[in-house]
């Protein structure tokens, strides 16, 4: 199975940060399960060598941006050294300007780990002394407010890191988070979610240093702007959504592998064979995942349509509750213990044959001993259950599936493609340094020299922005996929054997009708959010930011992408398990035994009779976000359950 991540990161206790090689597993550790955080000895050096570079340019008088300038647009008029600390003050002030509900607890201590991560590269002259104070923050679990819109992705993600950078700094306008307000999310690890923007407060004499034993703390000279200026939001936010996105990948197998069960599909569609011949790696990962799901399925193995004698057996009793003659019920008893043996002979591995010439001619003979009128009612009961004996061991089973199935390997191994392609971007961008300007040893490497400092665009999100935006196509493709599936499993015209809407006495009962239309609902809206943010731009900052990215709206939106998309497989895990139920006492695969021992323990029943879906929805939706199925499919790699390699670092 897919594995993006080198270690669990809830075992992961403390993350040494050293502005080079921060891995998934790392923020993630940090972000959603509170390990602690340090910075390394080597990156300590780097971060005061780099500082005593900003001390001398300071003293040098010379004019450079962000130092003695002021910003964007002010980036030619020059400031008076006894106003330089001021200017930095100012600077987080001003662009404290963002707007809507706050950031989750998650992505905003993943913002605080990637700040502090690229300042410890050592190439933006930022005091030792600042970065301790958000290790402060993190280590105490002090959560910052900082609202989720204001940024265009452009000159950093300004408006979120100046709120951050309050806090950092002790400003009374900034805001932390009072725990006992709100509950943890049901998330897996210790968050909040969804946090009450009533339940943050501003930071009154004396609460930072009650939270965590900070005081207020004046900025230096370019300190501010190193606080502000890059893409920790943006990268934040693809971090996490690139490790849930495989988490929901995973669980998009395992449903798929438990509906191809539900309908007794063709195997052949995950023949090594065919992908050799289409040549994409990640297809064939796909596909070996698929087939080792669906390993030693006796499901598949029998001929027997185990749903199809059920449905017979379960429509003849029906009518045998009517007042009928007892030459009819005796021959329609006879067909009920035909499908019974025939249903204990499948249980062995046995063919099935029905004696389907036998059952007619039972049914017939009591029939004619009818008059007219009970024949004609009795034969417009009878002759559709009759003709459903025919199929439940056909002779010739079907050659080849619909699309949806089918082309699990075509659509999930391109999905797979974009999501490791994204994942490496991500992570690169993790370990980038991304603020203006940096400042590097000087040309001719000897410390008598001026150092060199560079004026660029590396806080510019484009990298990242379309990033996301290529994995929100693959996340809305991984969801429309799932819910064809759901729909055929509901729909009897397909032949599947499966009663319409997966439930006994459909009419009397709607079964799980509505949960397809929430799936269908859900994939219309991904639709929607898989536009792409970042081929828009809008200038700013009087032309001078004149082509901005909107990374953090290409990031916000893919959340909410793989929250329907959990959503979405969560309703197919739903309707595979209630049909794989009708296949008993036939065994599925490893894929669908998996999912069955998580129906069991969280109690989701098999369904007789309607109830209210939410209930059942909400915990195989909470199989996926508390990563319960990608827990146990870890657990079940041994037994059997092929695993998908990955490039993540």
């Amino acid at each position: 199975m897919l594995a993006p991540i080198r270690n669990d990161p809830a075992l992961i206790q403390h993350v040494v940060v050293n502005g080079h090689d921060l891995s998934l597993s790392d923020v993630m550790a940090v972000a959603r399960f509170g390990a602690k955080v340090s910075i390394a000895p080597e990156a300590s050096a780097r971060i005061r060598k780099s500082r005593e570079r900003v001390e001398e340019l300071v003293q040098s008088g010379e004019k450079i941006y962000g130092l003695n300038t002021g910003f964007g647009s002010l980036r030619d008029v020059l400031i008076s050294p006894s106003e330089v600390r001021l200017l930095q003050t100012n600077l987080i002030r001003s662009h404290a300007a963002g707007v809507g509900e706050p950031l989750p607890e998650d992505v905003v201590r993943a913002m605080m780990l990637l700040r502090l991560n690229t300042l410890s590269a050592g190439y933006s002259g930022i005091r030792h002394s600042t970065l301790e104070r958000i290790v402060t923050l993190l280590n105490a679990r002090v959560y910052p407010w900082i609202p989720s819109r204001g940024s265009v992705g452009a000159s950093g993600d300004l408006a979120p890191l100046a709120h951050l950078a309050l806090v950092i700094t002790g400003d009374p306008a900034g805001k932390i988070y009072i725990r006992e307000s709100d509950p943890v999310s049901n998330h897996r690890g210790d968050f909040i979610e969804t946090p009450r923007a009533t339940s943050f407060v501003p930071l009154e004499p004396g609460l930072l240093q009650r939270s965590c034993g900070l005081g207020p703390y004046d900025l230096d000279a370019k300190e501010g702007l190193a606080l502000t200026n890059g893409t920790q939001l943006m990268t934040a936010l693809g971090a996490l959504s690139l490790y849930d996105a495989f988490v929901s990948l995973e669980a998009a197998l395992v449903a798929a592998a438990a509906s191809i069960e539900a309908i007794k599909g063709s195997v052949q569609a995950f023949d090594e064979r065919l992908s050799e011949l289409r040549g994409f790696q990640e297809q064939s990962e796909i596909a070996s995942s698929i087939k080792g799901m669906l390993r030693g399925s006796s499901i598949l193995a029998s001929a027997c349509n185990i749903p199809y004698l059920k449905r017979i057996s379960q429509r003849i009793e029906a009518i045998l509750h009517e007042d009928i003659p007892l030459s009819v019920r005796q021959a329609l008893t006879m067909v009920i213990q035909e499908c019974e043996r025939a249903l204990g002979k499948a249980r062995f591995g046995d063919h099935p044959r029905l004696e389907t010439r036998l059952i007619f001619r039972l049914v017939s003979e009591a029939i004619v001993s009818l008059d007219a009128e009970g024949q004609d009612r009795l034969r417009a009961n009878l002759v559709p259950i009759l003709t459903e004996i025919e199929a439940v061991a056909p002779g010739s089973p079907r050659v080849q599936d619909d699309y949806s199935f089918r082309c699990i390997p075509q659509v999930l191994g391109s999905a797979l493609w974009v999501l490791n392609t994204c994942g490496e971007r991500i992570v690169a961008e993790m370990n980038a340094v991304t603020d203006n300007p940096l400042i590097f040893e000087s040309a001719s490497g000897k410390s008598s020299d001026s150092p060199n400092v560079l004026s660029g665009g590396n806080f510019h999100g484009e990298p990242v922005a379309m990033a996301m935006d290529m994995a929100a196509i693959a996340i809305s493709e991984i969801a429309s996929l799932s819910e064809r599936r759901s729909a055929q499993l509901l729909d009897s015209s397909h032949h599947y054997g499966l009663p319409s809407q997966l439930i006994a006495r459909s009419g009397v009962n709607s079964g799980f009708m509505i949960a397809q239309y929430t799936a269908a609902a859900l994939v219309s809206e991904c639709k929607l959010l898989a536009h792409p943010a970042s081929i828009d731009s809008i200038p700013t900052c009087e032309n001078t930011e004149d082509h901005v990215s909107m990374g953090p709206i290409a990031g916000l939106k893919l959340r909410r992408l793989l929250a329907n998309l959990e959503e979405v497989i969560g309703i197919e895990l739903l309707l595979a398990g209630q049909a794989l139920n009708m296949w008993h006492p036939l065994e599925p695969g490893p894929g669908g035994r998996l999912l069955l021992d998580l129906f069991a323990k969280a109690d989701i029943p098999f369904v007789e009779s309607d109830l209210p879906l939410y209930q059942l929805m909400e915990r195989t939706v909470f199989f996926i976000r508390k990563e319960m199925l990608h827990l146990a499919i870890i657990q079940a790699d041994a037994q059997g359950i092929a695993r998908t390699s990955h490039r993540l670092p």
